[in-house]
């Protein structure tokens, strides 16, 4: 047994001297803070003893329990009973922890006799300096069983007798506490007033200073809560977990529950200000903050909660006012004008939106004195609201087709552009823009923005469609103009044309727009254009094939016109195969191919190349033997067999010629005088003799005709 005793005194000893230290550094573990606003079990799961036990803390207390048996109630000092009572109020907090019922239970009992021992110490030594600590125990033992009474006169009794306590700033938070629920908000306020006038570093200053403004909101002292409220705010502001418009995003939940809370009670003590936008005043008076849009914000939404349109919108619009280059003044004219739309009031939504445009723009005042981040940000509601204003006026002008209407909705859409011409939207812009030009009747414009929109982008979706449009807003402005202008309007018709169809081979429209264009360079003898054009034509798959007989037309006629008669054949070829045999346009076709091959041959013939100019004269024939020009042909070809001193070829084109044609009269005398000159040259003197008795018969002078029958006989003798 004495062993037993022993080692009991040995452990109580060492542990004695832990909680000595621990009690002289002021580190008491928990505080009664940890036991409000918790569950009982939830909020005693922070708490942890302070000791750091080696051994069993059950063992620890039942040999202090043992230690006080021994000393007969504590000794002198009561040391032991103290230290025993924390223990015991320690292992209570512990215990109760714990998921079984009996450990839990027996946290109770420990609580309790922990409550018998510091009031027994009270009692024993009543006039000890340190007995605030013993009172702080005993208001947290108290608080753990629920005896809320009884902690609050602990409380009370530290506050009257301990005025300099170590605890003085807790002790008063929590009277505040316990005065605030019982609806005592002056004495509350006093409570709170001490933490908040006396402990500025106190871990407990922000929520007093939260709980003063609130005791005297409770008491519709609004301006002095507005006061506390501010301080407590220019505290998170320097703490940085709120700017100028909202919370820091990284903020605790907790912290942010709580600012939400003041935010509302802000707003709500400025609501019930007689002054209507007393916040504008107030902070005139009592200094700006840097904050003062989020409280703006949260009083507008307020005024919306409760449904007072008009008051959050005008309030919006009352910090727009109050500063006028503020970063965020556009986003609280877009909040009212947002307001105005849930509302349904389109007649302040349109007086808001121009408002905005004419305030913030591009070229404002405003503009020039933001930041990039904040033009970035103007920019995406400005190019919004040009667009609704745009595109309104557009619908009013259609609808009353009235000119001035037009011009309105016109000069939006080049604002638009001139403000943000490299926007993705400009395109779409630039085309309403041509659009509302062309209901206006002002055609030269609106081709001027057709064409803009279809060739001065990147493709988009109404690309093809604005090049299409300028050649009708052509089309229209023809019936206005004076003969005089319109050839010039033509021709700018067709380039608009030609642009079109080489941008957009594609299109649907395309083969109409390109024969018109190919007519019309045609009809202007302008034929390198009208073969390219028919050309872009014969080359596009999707083109009908009675629009590519037209464009085949065109080309070969064009062609012939350039005295590209080579190519020109070919074209005629190729168009005859589209017409029927039947068809009597293939005899005319048919001609132009003769005509093609003959002017072939003239162009060789010129050039000197006469032997090329006798094959080509000789195919016309092979080619098209009906043709007129085929007589012609045979003997062009005849002769440039001569020129080559070919003589029996040109015997053998002469021969044929005279049984071909034998009623010819143009070449008859032709075909004689040259067979003489062929079979004279060949050594067929009596042949070319008789060709020129034959000669010496035609009408002529008697001395032609002597020296005709004189040049015979000599081939005669020749023979």
């Amino acid at each position: 047994m004495i062993r037993i005793l022993a080692h009991r005194l040995q452990v109580v000893l060492f542990v004695a001297a832990l909680t000595a230290c621990s009690y002289d550094g002021v580190d008491f573990g928990p505080t009664i803070a940890d036991l409000e606003d918790l569950p009982p079990l939830l909020e005693t799961a922070e708490l942890e003893p302070q000791a750091s036990f080696e051994v069993d803390p059950q063992q620890v207390i039942q040999s202090f329990r043992d230690l006080v048996a021994i000393t007969a109630g504590g000794g002198g000092t009561g040391d032991e009973l103290r230290r025993l009572a924390d223990l015991e109020l320690e292992s209570s907090l512990d215990s109760r922890i714990s998921d079984d019922e009996a450990t839990q239970q027996m946290g109770r009992q420990d609580a309790l006799h922990a409550i018998g021992i510091y009031e027994g110490y009270l009692e024993k030594y009543p006039a000890r300096d340190t007995n605030d600590m013993i009172l702080y125990q005993l208001s947290r033992a108290y608080a753990l069983e629920a005896e809320t009474e009884k902690s609050f006169a602990a409380l009370n009794r530290i506050a009257r007798e301990y005025p300099d306590s170590q605890y003085m700033d807790e002790v008063q938070f929590r009277r505040g506490e316990n005065l605030f629920v019982a609806r005592e908000y002056l004495a509350a306020e006093q409570a709170y007033g001490k933490v908040v006038s006396d402990y500025p570093d106190s871990l407990f200053f922000e929520k007093a200073l939260y709980k003063y403004g609130w005791t005297q909101f409770k008491q519709s002292r609004y301006r002095e809560a507005l006061a506390s409220y501010m301080q407590l705010l220019d505290l998170n502001l320097a703490q940085n977990k709120i700017n100028e418009i909202d919370f820091n995003p990284s903020l605790p939940r907790a912290d942010r529950e709580l600012l939400d809370d003041v935010l509302r009670v802000v707003s709500l003590s400025f609501s019930y200000q007689e002054e209507k936008y007393y916040i504008s005043s107030y902070f005139k008076e009592a200094g700006e903050r840097a904050y003062e849009p989020l409280l703006y914000l949260n009083l507008g939404e307020l005024y919306l909660d409760k449904k007072r349109i008009i008051d959050g919108s005008d309030l919006f619009l009352a910090y727009t006012k109050q500063y006028p280059y503020s970063s965020h003044t556009p986003f609280f004219h877009q909040r009212a004008i947002q307001t105005f739309q849930q509302a349904g009031y389109s007649d302040l939504v349109l007086k808001e939106k121009i408002a905005f445009v004419n305030r913030y723009d591009v070229n404002s005042e405003y503009w020039a004195l933001q930041e990039d981040s904040t033009q970035q940000t103007l920019t995406r509601t400005l190019v919004l609201h040009m667009t609704e204003l745009a595109t309104h006026f557009h619908a009013l002008a259609r609808a009353s087709k009235k000119a001035k209407d037009y011009r309105v909705s016109a000069d939006w859409y080049r604002r638009f552009l001139k403000s943000f011409p490299n926007d993705p939207g400009a395109p779409q812009i630039n085309f309403l823009l041509a659009e509302s030009l062309y209901d206006a009747g002002q055609y030269p414009q609106a081709i001027d923005e057709y064409q803009k929109t279809a060739y001065n982008y990147e493709p988009h979706k109404n690309s093809a469609e604005a090049g299409y449009a300028a050649l009708i807003a052509f089309d229209a402005l023809f019936k206005t103009t004076n003969a005089s202008d319109i050839l010039a309007l033509r021709k700018k018709r067709i380039k608009s044309a030609v642009r079109f169809t080489t941008s957009y081979p594609d299109d649907s429209r395309i083969s109409v727009v390109e024969l018109q264009t190919a007519q019309q360079f045609y009809e202007w003898k302008d034929y390198p254009e009208a073969i390219a054009s028919a050309n872009r034509l014969i080359g596009n798959k999707k083109v009908d094939k009675p629009t590519r007989q037209t464009a085949w037309t065109i080309l070969s006629d064009a062609q012939f016109s350039t005295a590209d008669y080579a190519a020109a054949e070919t074209s005629y070829l190729t168009l005859l195969t589209f017409l029927p045999k039947q068809d009597k346009q293939r005899k005319a076709v048919r001609e132009q191919i003769a005509s093609s091959i003959y002017k072939q041959g003239e162009l060789a013939r010129d050039a000197g190349n006469h032997l090329l100019a006798a094959q080509t004269f000789s195919r016309l024939g092979q080619v098209i033997p009906e043709s007129p020009k085929r007589v012609v042909a045979d003997y062009d070809a005849a002769n440039a067999y001569i020129q080559l001193e070919d003589w029996p070829t040109s015997i053998a084109q002469l021969e044929a010629f005279r049984k071909r044609y034998p009623k010819d009269k143009k070449f008859n005398d032709g075909v004689t005088e040259k067979l003489a000159l062929a079979y004279s040259k060949n050594g067929n003197q009596s042949k070319a003799a008789r060709e020129i008795l034959a000669l010496s018969n035609l009408p002529g002078t008697p001395e032609r005709k002597r020296d005709l029958m004189w040049r015979a006989a000599e081939l005669y003798q020749q023979d």
